[in-house]
């Protein structure tokens, strides 16, 4: 949970009760959330206690691993812990590249399309809280809570499928296997997996265009100057090794512009 959360609820018993409002950071990883300031309300059913499990063979059964004992389990673990990293520099190298297409282009975009990606952002945080669709008219979430990021995807969308026409890139074959298999590599039954993915001909059509806009982003940096950067394992999986130093740096300003703006406001309203 975000930390104005942990904070407002500790100390908080059995049986209590407890309304506050938590400002979401910049960095979470819902991109309509960033920012953004929500009431909660809190009922505490339960409180207990993390204890760390011995580790034996019934706790490794538990994670698919029922030979090898501790060595195959930390095996397991770390060949988890790389799957994640690897996921995790190759979609902040997308995204990096996805941003500075948006940033080097600039027209008109069609505005029905911006209105379907705003009610599918919609729908997106209304099930992230769990929350029915059909709720959605009686929660009346603004547009403009979402018109910048509708904006970003929808522009995003447009010139990658131009680079797509442009150069004939169509998705490879093998790429697509290999997509596949990463994604069924996780669960027991892998093949089973796969073989549903590719009977489902809209889920092949995702990943068909996930290979596609890999293959337009590995384009993209064959035409670019790479910057290496070192960092640790938590950074990477944070996102805090390709954060901008000069964006995040704005963005404090702004905060502190807003800040002193409104204990102005405040002190003009006191006089």
């Amino acid at each position: 949970m975000i930390e104005d959360f942990d904070q407002a609820i500790l100390g908080m018993a059995v049986g209590e009760e407890k309304s506050f409002d938590a400002t979401f950071p910049e960095d979470y990883r819902a991109e309509e959330l960033q920012n953004k300031t929500l009431q909660f309300s809190v009922t505490v059913h339960e409180v207990s206690e993390a204890v760390v499990p011995e580790l034996n063979d019934e706790f490794f059964e538990k994670f698919g691993v029922s030979e090898g004992g501790e060595a195959s389990f930390r095996e397991e673990v770390q060949k988890n812990m790389e799957r994640e990293l690897d996921s995790a520099v190759k979609n902040q190298t997308k995204q990096q590249v996805m941003d500075g297409l948006a940033k080097i282009h600039n027209f008109t975009l069609p505005f029905d399309v911006v209105q379907r990606e705003i009610s599918a952002l919609k729908n997106q945080m209304l099930s992230q809280f769990q929350m029915p669709q059909g709720q959605a008219p009686q929660l009346d979430l603004p547009d403009a809570l979402f018109q910048d990021q509708a904006e970003q995807r929808v522009k995003v969308g447009l010139v990658v499928n131009e680079i797509i026409v442009k150069h004939e890139v169509k998705a490879d074959e093998a790429a697509v296997d290999e997509q596949l298999k990463s994604i069924a590599e996780p669960y027991d039954e892998p093949d089973q997996v796969i073989e549903w993915y590719r009977s489902n001909p809209e889920q092949m059509q995702n990943v068909e265009m996930g290979v596609l806009e890999d293959q337009v982003v590995n384009l993209i940096l064959e035409q670019s100057t790479i910057e290496e950067v070192v960092a640790s394992y938590a950074d990477v999986l944070s996102g805090a090794a390709t954060a901008d130093p000069e964006a995040e740096a704005d963005a404090e300003t702004d905060r502190s512009e807003i800040d002193a703006s409104e204990t102005q406001e405040k002190t003009e309203s006191a006089d």
